[in-house]
């Protein structure tokens, strides 16, 4: 009778270990009987770096086999994105001339942004100018005159005031030149002169203190990495043989409780799996005009993003996302990354006051990081 009682008991804990090591909900399951043997593989999506040891199961039963894990293979999922981007640089300089300006600015700069890294390029059309402050300063307008045949060098005969480019101009000093000479006894004198009279004034200038440039470097610049790992666990099964239990005999109460919990377990794990997966992928159904379930990924805070390229059957075009309120709620406020194949998509839960749904063209441009798109409650 003790040995019944541990052996029932043995095979409950036995299924208990094997619903607590199920940590993630399988993407596809496939039970297949390959050259006489009999085998279950269950095909994992994780995001990079978490524990795959994780998914391992204890032997566990199912359809009249029992399955033992066999072994695992491990495949990473790459992504490459490219993107046009521009920054623009600011340079202060004593000159406004370009050839002073160039010389501040270096032809290539580096660029190392969310993830996306490579090399700009200046774009010499762009390069813009301007003065960052003034100050004033004088200078001196002039202008010379020169007034010949003049009987005798007297400064009257020179005028106070000039004109230049409708400014007037003073005079400032005067220079006397002999222009002829007449005898007089022995000795020759000036008979006639010739002035040169030099007039100015004073004007003033705005005059730039110095020159702020602006300028842009564009380019093309990458990111790539791994989105997820899908992990490939094969278990292998054995067939279970069964040892009849007479009605009368002291065992078959026992296994009429063991039956009812173990019923009781499957109902409960199913509810629980029901549960587990918390996005639900849907695409248009033409002849019903409605909506058609053809997925469903579980996220969570730590993992939020909805992988769209581990479904069996890959959206052609339209695709609705329903976030279930309980996960709403708490990545209520987030942007959720959803992976199409060959780019990606952002989607904002704003609400969580029910479930949420938003829909998305699974046929984008690749390298294309699309819009953010608000999530409405259903």
């Amino acid at each position: 009778m003790k040995k019944t009682i541990f052996v029932v008991a043995l095979a409950l804990c036995m299924m208990c270990s094997t619903a607590a090591a199920a940590m993630e909900v399988p993407t596809d399951t496939i039970v297949q009987n390959l050259n006489g043997q009999q085998q279950m593989v269950k095909t994992y999506t994780l995001a990079p770096g978490q524990d795959a040891q994780a998914l391992v199961e204890a032997p566990f039963e199912y359809d009249g086999y029992t399955y033992t894990f066999a072994g695992i293979v491990k495949e990473e999922i790459p992504y490459h994105e490219e993107k046009i981007v521009s920054r623009t640089i600011t340079i202060e300089t004593d000159s406004n001339e370009l050839a002073t300006i160039l010389e501040e600015l270096a032809p290539t700069v580096d660029y190392a942004e969310s993830g996306y890294t490579g090399i700009l390029t200046l774009d010499h059309t762009s390069i813009k100018t301007e003065a960052s402050g003034y100050t004033s300063k004088s200078y001196t307008v002039s202008e010379t005159k020169e007034i010949g045949g003049l009987d005798r060098n007297d400064p009257s005969y020179v005028p106070a005031t000039t004109t230049k480019n409708g400014q007037t101009l003073s005079l400032a000093n005067v220079e006397w030149v002999v222009q002829g000479t007449s005898l007089v006894g022995d000795s020759l004198i000036p008979s006639s002169y010739m002035a040169v009279a030099t007039y100015s004034a004073k004007n003033y200038r705005n005059v730039a203190t110095g020159y702020v440039t602006t300028a842009d470097y564009t380019g093309t610049v990458e990111s790539s990495g791994i989105s997820g790992v899908v992990y490939t666990l094969t278990y292998l099964g054995e067939k279970i043989v069964e040892l009849p239990i007479e009605p009368d005999s002291p065992i078959f109460p026992l296994l009429q409780v063991a039956i009812g919990i173990l019923a009781l377990l499957l109902l409960v794990g199913a509810f629980w799996l029901l549960r587990w997966n918390n996005v639900v992928i849907y695409e248009p159904d033409e002849e019903r005009d409605e909506y058609r379930k053809i997925g469903a990924v579980r996220i969570t805070k730590r993992h939020p993003a909805i992988d769209l390229t581990c479904l069996r059957h890959y959206p052609a075009g339209e695709v609705g996302i329903e976030i279930k309120r309980r996960a709403a709620r708490k990545l209520l406020g987030r942007h959720i990354p959803i992976l199409f194949r060959g780019f990606k998509a952002f989607y904002f839960v704003e609400t969580a006051d029910g479930d949420c749904w938003a829909t998305f063209s699974a046929q984008g441009i690749p390298g294309e990081e699309l819009e953010d798109k608000e999530a409405s409650t259903v």
